[in-house]
């Protein structure tokens, strides 16, 4: 158009500006590519971290430490990550499954795993599952701290659990009738 400056060139491919960032496992370390699509950038060294849970602000990530790949579960961990997307801060541990109180019938908390991280909607408590059996028992932790609450009546849970929008409450769905309400 005459009179008019130079124009911007188009971009080419499609826009990532508004993607969000993906976190994934692989080789036992933790990896971000972000914008979701770009190339990964590593953010742990392991040796077998796994199950990444990015915070709601995206701050910092929550994921299990495992001694060894073979390994079900393992320690609680978090990340903080700096926001110009330089180079990860050492992650720290939160919980450590050793030093919870047995949870039901005289489990011994040494030879407990930790897995499926979940953070609250306000980025204060993260929900996890101490390992026993297919599933868990439901706990949850302060994100700053790592004190664990364990509620009343131990409640074993899938996987596949959810805080409410709110982060007022926590659905789950259990199947072991010995030990928690289905």
């Amino acid at each position: 158009a005459s009179g008019s400056g130079p124009q911007e060139p188009l971009p080419v491919g499609p826009d990532t500006s508004n993607k969000p960032a993906l976190f994934y496992a692989k080789d036992g370390s933790l990896y971000v590519s972000d914008p979701a699509g770009s190339p990964g950038r590593k953010l742990t060294d392991g040796p077998a971290d796994t199950d990444p849970a990015p915070s709601p602000d995206g701050s910092r990530v929550a994921f299990v430490r495992k001694a060894s790949r073979a390994d079900s579960g393992g320690q609680l961990w978090v990340l903080d990550l700096p926001a110009d997307g330089g180079a990860a801060k050492d992650p720290r541990r939160l919980v450590d499954p050793a030093a919870l109180v047995p949870t039901f019938g005289g489990d011994d908390p040494a030879r407990s795993t930790l897995h499926s991280p979940r953070w609250s909607p306000a980025g204060d408590r993260i929900a996890f599952l101490k390992t026993a059996g297919g599933g868990g028992f439901l706990l949850t932790a302060a994100a700053d701290s790592g004190a664990v609450l364990a509620p009343r009546q131990p409640l074993f849970a899938a996987p596949r659990f959810a805080w409410s929008p709110d982060g007022v409450q926590i659905a789950w769905a259990g199947g072991r009738s010995d030990v928690s309400p289905v």
